[in-house]
């Protein structure tokens, strides 16, 4: 069983940050992390694009993309090219977050689609998946789960990816789904991931993940790991995240 202090904690600055800050808090947890021996590859901060390249810089921390086209080049204006990306040195990205599907509507298709860039590009994503408060209180998690899955059993290069369980009803609204359903989520994920690809898939658990709750829910064994949204802005929040 892996241990709580061994799992993977991800952050997601969404739209928000700034140079002056990234600098100060990447000084800040990158010395704290390195001197209690935590092994950085444990943390991804995935950062607004204008911040990527000057975080690459110093590359001590690991980042990743929050988004990204699924063609590589061509006349897309304002989008971010995937092989972009991977040319400046990028490793990570998020696809399919609830905010994508939600506030800009993406498709199951249009996220398929950003799952073959990605891979091709040699970027691992990190695929969203969550329902909604309508669809749980309908009973239709499992379905709109597996539904969504698609964007991933329907790829290759299925070691390349890691899934995230974040419910739209608990993404920074305070509101925190229960130990219990997410450890069922979690192992139904692990259960119908092996079963379709054959191999296990790292899964992590995101929706208002707290330092004062963060122990407990890497504490379930089908839990890998948490991807933080707010918690992750601050590097005393960060910190607390791991235990410091």
């Amino acid at each position: 069983m892996v241990q709580s202090n061994q799992k993977l904690i991800f952050g997601n600055w969404k739209m928000n940050g700034s140079l002056e800050k990234w600098a100060q808090f990447s000084k800040t947890v990158f010395a704290q992390l390195n001197k209690n021996n935590i092994d950085l590859g444990r943390s991804v901060l995935f950062l607004p694009d204008l911040l990527l390249h000057q975080a690459l810089q110093n590359n001590e921390l690991l980042v990743g993309a929050q988004n990204h086209y699924f063609e590589d080049a061509g006349a897309f204006t304002g989008e971010t090219s995937p092989e972009l990306l991977s040319n400046i040195g990028i490793k990570y990205a998020l696809i399919g977050h609830s905010e994508r599907r939600h506030v800009f509507g993406e498709s199951i298709e249009m996220i398929s689609q950003k799952m073959k860039a990605a891979q091709r590009n040699s970027i691992k994503p990190v695929l969203c998946i969550g329902e909604t408060l309508e669809q749980r209180e309908a009973n239709k998690v499992f379905d709109t789960l597996k539904n969504q899955l698609v964007s991933l059993t329907s790829q290759g290069a299925v070691g390349e990816c890691i899934v995230a369980y974040e419910p739209v009803w608990a993404i920074g609204t305070g509101k925190v789904a229960s130990l219990e359903q997410i450890e069922e989520v979690h192992q139904f994920l692990k259960e119908n991931l092996k079963n379709e690809l054959g191999v296990d898939v790292k899964l992590l658990y995101g929706g208002s993940v707290k330092p004062n709750n963060v122990k407990e829910i890497l504490n379930i064994e089908s839990v890998d790991g948490c991807l933080v949204g707010g918690a992750s802005l601050t590097a005393e929040s960060y910190l607390a995240l791991f235990g410091l």
